[in-house]
């Protein structure tokens, strides 16, 4: 740290030290230091100007930042209401949060950026180079994104969703970081900073999505004429449709072609309905798998299938080699004897037949363990 007066964190770097417990004492000193500097942060390095500044706002007269709360750490704690502020995917806090609110009242704060301003600086500490706007804006409808793995806990009576559309300045230098592939133009992240808040939207239940939908829209409807209303590609109306499918939002009410017809819920009394189905059914598979959870199943089933054949190749070949070493003056066989009893090779058919048979006694052996 350049500039650092004597008995700040920055004296304390002594390249001499000998000894390694010496270092680690400096090393702990120096963060005691650093925490006392930076009473807001919660560690260091790890909580940008932006966090700081959301925990500030939504921090009501006399109440307490970063408690820790069993095995968890809270942001904020109002009253009886926790705060838990996120700026990165839902998806990261999903399993805290649903064990949160169990017993408590939880806000969760999800800033969406609309305008980011670029600050190239020179170095980690240098002098600014140039600054601009990114050409990509953010809209409410990426909510959406971030929804798609966290509808095991969205809605609930206990939680509330603020999403705020914040303008922020990004600032960022030159570098790789710990990055193990990198470009000649990657840059490290130093911190992220808050312009201003454009707008901000509460959701508490299902319905409250209903606001996103364009309005005029005629039910029931297809992912096409969503898509064309809310003026978005037809795979992000998909997407918007899920969500507000496996949330309760939406009702598939039929089929045109093979495109899915949805309607809105008919009552809150059909939303909330909906949403302790949605909870019971959390922990089983068919009806709250995520697609990462969907494509690493599938992997791991075929790793399995590559495992069976690799060690039943490696079985033939032991079986045919006493036979080959009996006598020197017979030749090998050409062809590989089979395993069935009848000597007649099985053709890749039979095999192809007998391998969907397995799979689909497998989903129904799934299917009956989910039922009960």
């Amino acid at each position: 740290m350049a500039g650092a007066e004597p008995g700040t964190a920055g004296s304390l770097a002594n390249p001499r030290c000998e000894t390694r417990g010496f270092q680690l004492l400096l090393v702990r000193k120096q963060a005691e230091l650093h925490a006392s500097f930076h009473l807001n942060a919660t560690a260091a390095g790890m909580e940008t100007s932006l966090h700081r500044q959301l925990k500030e706002q939504f921090r009501e007269p006399g109440s307490e930042i970063e408690v820790k709360l069993g095995r968890y750490r809270i942001d904020v704690v109002n009253g009886d209401r926790l705060v838990e502020i996120q700026q990165s995917g839902l998806a990261a806090i999903r399993d805290k949060i649903r064990k949160l609110v169990e017993q408590y009242e939880v806000d969760v704060v999800k800033p969406l950026i609309a305008r980011k301003r670029l600050v190239k600086l020179a170095g980690p500490d240098g002098p600014e180079v140039s600054r601009r706007w990114s050409p990509k804006q953010g809209t409410m409808l990426d909510l959406f994104d971030e929804l798609l793995y966290f509808t095991r806990v969205f809605p609930h009576e206990n939680l509330r969703l603020i999403v705020p559309l914040v303008e922020i300045e990004e600032l960022r230098y030159p570098g790789h970081g710990k990055r193990r592939r990198w470009r000649r133009n990657d840059f490290v992240i130093a911190d992220r900073k808050l312009v201003k808040t454009v707008g901000m939207e509460v959701f508490e239940t299902a319905s409250d999505l209903h606001r996103l939908l364009p309005e005029g829209l005629e039910t029931p409807f297809d992912t096409a004429a969503l898509a064309a209303g809310l003026g978005i590609r037809r795979w992000e109306a998909q997407r918007v449709a899920y969500v507000m499918n496996k949330t309760g939002a939406l009702n598939r009410v039929g089929k045109k072609g093979n495109a899915f017809l949805y309607d809105l819920s008919v009552s809150s009394a059909a939303a909330a309905s909906k949403k302790t189905a949605t909870i019971v059914t959390a922990d089983s598979p068919e009806a709250a798998c995520s697609e990462n959870e969907k494509k690493v199943d599938r992997h791991r089933k075929k790793k399995a299938v590559r495992k069976r054949k690799k060690k039943a190749k490696k079985k033939r070949t032991v079986t045919e080699e006493p036979a080959a070493s009996v006598s020197s003056d017979v030749p090998a066989p050409k062809k590989r004897a089979s395993n069935n009893p009848a000597g007649a090779p099985k053709s890749s058919k039979v095999k192809k037949k007998r391998k969907k048979k397995a799979v689909k006694r497998k989903a129904v052996r799934k299917k009956k363990r989910a039922s009960v």
